[in-house]
């Protein structure tokens, strides 16, 4: 199945996960998963901890796909190829055997330029998921003198009946639930969810026990874990997060475990608080012809003296000009590069090279040099 898209977009893959999360299949893809033990620890933060993305894997190396909304609105991923999951606020573009692509145009650009800043001060006063509706409204940054007001996303009482329950038992006293086999539950909403986000936020206090499957709560094909501590990269996943849209009813299944609760909270995000984000930011237009590898270039016209934010995590090793300038760069948005940028057009040009990188290939060379020189003189020693 083809994409035609003239400008850089982020794709996810949800039909195979498991095996696509590092399957790149052509050079214009790119993708927010990565199964790796080498990983920028800022993202990888930022993936867990500040988008509270879904646990789905099975140890702490993996960076899952994710379907959540928000933090593909950030990410930039304007597509997702999917069997049976539905984006939010997607349209099928193309369809091949059961497996659909869908498209979302509210998705910030991957570069992008915006005057509405909020420092890190402010945002470390939030909560999830108001986290992420301020990073979808402002760029966020160490310091500034105009900075906007934050938006708080309240918790709310959920109004619910219970019409299915299989498998489960609540024990009050000790707030547990207890999963005797594979159990399910099953609430019908008073209300249906139409342009709004339900995030479910349910806090687990134990570990599952060794030889007992992982504690994994499954809601509307959203699967979270939590795996035995004694596994070497086990996941330390104390809070499961969950973003429901488009329907009436929550399908709740749990693994054999026992589950003690010690906190469930729900907040109702109003979509249109995130809407139309391509309008309040000026975007990065890419050279297509001259971005390759480690190298990127392309021009913006920015609207208002603000800072320009690329969503690629931040390291030390990038050179970056500016109209042919050399500027300092920051971390911004919590992980990733950014750097001030005033009013009127400008030409970026952004380059990277690996730290230590020259030190490396030097000492590699050493290394071949001394390898011949011990095999040169082992030879001469048989002669």
């Amino acid at each position: 199945m083809s994409i035609n898209d003239d400008y850089y977009y982020r794709l996810s893959q949800f039909n195979i996960p498991s095996v696509t999360m590092n399957l790149i299949s052509n050079i214009n893809i790119f993708k927010t998963s990565q199964y790796s033990s080498t990983s920028n620890y800022l993202y990888k933060n930022f993936a867990f901890n500040v988008s509270n993305n879904y646990f789905a894997g099975i140890n702490s190396l993996i960076i899952n796909e994710s379907i959540n909304p928000l933090f593909n609105s950030f990410m930039g991923v304007k597509y997702v190829i999917s069997d049976d999951l539905v984006p939010f606020n997607s349209q099928i573009i193309n369809e091949d055997n059961g497996v659909k692509v869908y498209k979302n145009n509210n998705v910030l650009p991957i570069g992008y330029a915006s005057s509405d800043i909020i420092t890190n001060e402010q945002f470390n006063e939030l909560n999830y998921p108001s986290t992420m509706v301020n990073l979808l409204n402002n760029i966020v940054v160490e310091d500034y003198e105009n900075v906007n007001e934050t938006i708080n996303i309240e918790k709310i009482d959920l109004d619910y009946d219970v019409i299915e329950s299989n498998n489960l038992v609540y024990d009050k006293n000790n707030n547990r639930i207890i999963a005797d086999k594979n159990a399910s539950l099953k609430l019908k909403l008073k209300n249906k969810l139409g342009n709004e986000i339900l995030f479910i936020r349910i806090t687990t206090s134990n570990y599952p026990s060794c030889s007992n499957n992982n504690l994994a709560i499954n809601i509307n094909g959203i699967n979270n874990r939590k795996t035995c501590e004694t596994y070497r990269y086990h996941l330390d996943n104390n809070t499961f997060d969950y973003a429901i849209y488009d329907t009436d009813e929550l399908n709740i299944t749990f693994t054999k475990n026992n589950y003690d609760i010690e906190n469930v909270e729900f907040y109702l995000l109003d979509y249109s608080l995130v809407d139309n984000l391509n309008d309040k930011v000026d975007e990065f237009v890419f050279d297509k012809d001259k971005t390759k590898g480690d190298y990127i270039v392309g021009d913006i016209d920015v609207t208002k003296d603000g800072y320009f934010a690329l969503s690629i995590p931040y390291d030390k090793g990038f050179k970056i000009k500016v109209d042919g300038v050399l500027t300092d760069y920051e971390k911004v948005n919590t992980s990733f590069i950014g750097f001030p940028i005033s009013k009127g057009n400008h030409h970026i040009e952004i380059e990277y090279e690996a730290p230590l990188k020259k030190v490396g290939m030097l000492l590699s060379i050493i290394g071949f040099g001394c390898y011949f020189i011990i095999i040169y003189k082992q030879k001469k020693k048989i002669i």
